[in-house]
């Protein structure tokens, strides 16, 4: 009886057990998958991306787009698929260099909300000589600037970058002092290179790939590269703490992803890796491929936020909000609290004509100091993040401040009593039309983007002012927002924000 009794008990168990075991199985995804990209075309994660959508679609019938999407170091690309459901179809392309850029611009937010699902690659860090100079190989370096401190230059992309930062971590374990030249990109700081300006750079094997005039002195790996026998490690050379420092690349998506979607990627990111042609094109350039899943990822990304934190921190490159003292609110307000006594004062005295003039000053030049409070509460730019999230107010200040110089101006050159004919009329209620303007495009701004916003805006405010030639309004608005192109998304690579209706056309890119 007992040995019944056990036997229905243990068959009782594995029915308890089936019912309480949901299994996952992979869902195919509805609509075609996009890869967003954090650069531009041409750069090795877009390579990465590109040659992922092309091997991929061996394994699936499904369409894979890829889409470019610069600007803040990865905040655009990061903040685009963040924005969108967490179905698995929205992918982002990612790199280790993303971290300390997020770091930096004070964004750091957006690694929380992004799961970092397939480890696809390490590309390890090296220093880069060039061949006919006369200090190519490691050693040689070494010795050379322990005998003349300070005066090598070595040239990489960007102060607190990944090839910076790796650089002084160098230089700390081999206790020399070298100046680092930065660049926009690692072609610009090659270039400098073979024109002998510099004497070494920092970059990946793959940076001096079939170059002659380029050769590799030493690579931070555990082991020598099976593409590169002949290129010492700097273990081999006796400088501890850099045998393990690479330039990762992967894929993430969204927190939240559904596991049947998660094992769905996981699926074709398997067959891609496992490929061939995939593992043959990058092994051939000394990058060692992987297939690593969330777990493992997740785990790197959280240690490197620890290194970049400290490294960041040492270099004086953490983006910190800066915080807004209690006086400055209040020389603010006072501003505002003087123009409006000013103007009920001045229309109880019949003079409606200067009032509108003083208050609309006012007026502007305190919704000025508000933009420029919050600026303070913003991060400021620094070397890694050349904008910063505080460049915005700063930008409106400015434009406000204009426009209280030029009403200040006009009521100069029309006193009391001599006003011109186009004042008739003219209300004190304009600057409340005005602010609650500034709130409309605030409010309207994350809907239709800056450059729709800014032109609406500044029309109202052109006519608003006086000025009835569309002609010189139209002149004004182009004028402003190529400017703002130029600035921010040519010159910076800062890409200002184009809402959400335009953003939705992204696909067909």
């Amino acid at each position: 009886m007992a040995s019944v009794a056990s036997i229905l008990l243990l068959l009782a168990s594995v029915l308890c057990t089936q019912d309480s075991v949901v299994p996952v199985h992979p869902i195919r995804p509805d609509g075609p998958i996009r890869i967003v990209v954090y650069t531009g075309p041409g750069g090795l994660i877009d390579t990465t991306a590109r040659r992922f959508q092309a091997i991929a679609s061996r394994y699936t019938d499904i369409p894979i787009i890829v889409l470019n999407k610069p600007g803040g170091g990865g905040v655009t690309a990061f903040q685009s698929v963040i924005d969108q459901p967490a179905d698995g179809t929205w992918i982002l392309a990612v790199t280790r260099s993303n971290i300390p850029s997020l770091i930096a611009a004070g964004r750091e937010s957006l690694l929380d909300e992004t799961d970092f699902a397939a480890l696809l690659m390490e590309d390890p860090e090296c220093v880069i000589t060039r061949t006919e100079s006369a200090l190519v190989t490691m050693n040689e370096l070494l010795r050379d600037a322990l005998a003349d401190p300070g005066n090598q230059s070595w040239s990489g992309p960007a102060i607190g970058g990944l090839d910076h930062i790796v650089a002084m971590k160098l230089w700390q374990a081999s206790g020399i002092d070298v100046r680092w030249v930065p660049y926009r990109s690692g072609g610009q700081a090659k270039a400098v290179l073979l024109g002998g300006h510099t004497v070494a750079y920092m970059g990946n094997p793959r940076d001096a790939h079939g170059n002659d005039k380029l050769t590799i002195a030493a690579v931070a790996v555990p082991e020598r590269l099976s593409a590169y026998p002949e290129v010492p490690t700097f273990k081999e050379l006796g400088i501890k703490g850099i045998d393990r420092e690479v330039m990762w690349r992967g894929l993430a998506l969204r927190k939240g992803t559904p596991p049947d979607a998660m094992v769905w990627f996981r699926n074709l990111v398997r067959q891609v890796t496992l490929d061939p042609e995939w593992r043959d094109e990058w092994e051939e350039t000394g990058i060692i491929v992987m297939d690593e899943g969330p777990e493992v990822f997740n785990g790197i990304v959280a240690q490197d936020r620890i290194f970049f934190h400290d490294a960041l921190s040492r270099l004086e490159l953490l983006n910190e909000a800066r915080k807004v003292s209690w006086l400055q609110w209040m020389v603010v307000g006072l501003i505002l609290l003087i123009g409006i006594i000013l103007a009920i004062v001045l229309s109880q005295l019949g003079r409606q004509h200067q009032t509108a003039s003083v208050l609309l000053g006012l007026g502007l030049a305190g919704t000025a100091l508000i933009a420029m409070a919050a600026a303070f509460e913003l991060p400021p730019a620094n070397a890694v993040d050349q904008l910063g999230s505080s460049a915005a107010p700063w930008l409106w200040a400015f434009l406000l401040f204009l426009f209280a110089a030029a009403e200040v101006a006009k009521q100069m050159r029309h006193p009391l009593g001599d006003q011109p004919p186009r004042h008739v009329g003219y209300r004190p209620f304009r600057p409340l039309a005005f602010i609650m303007g500034m709130a409309g495009v605030v409010l309207l701004m994350p809907l239709l983007g800056y450059y729709i916003v800014t032109g609406i805006f500044l029309s109202a405010a052109s006519w608003a002012l006086g000025e009835r030639r569309l002609m010189v309004i139209c002149v004004l608005v182009a004028s402003w927002c190529i400017g703002s192109w130029v600035l921010f998304a040519y010159l910076l690579k800062m890409d200002l924000p184009l809402g959400f209706f335009m953003s939705m056309g992204g696909d067909a890119a």
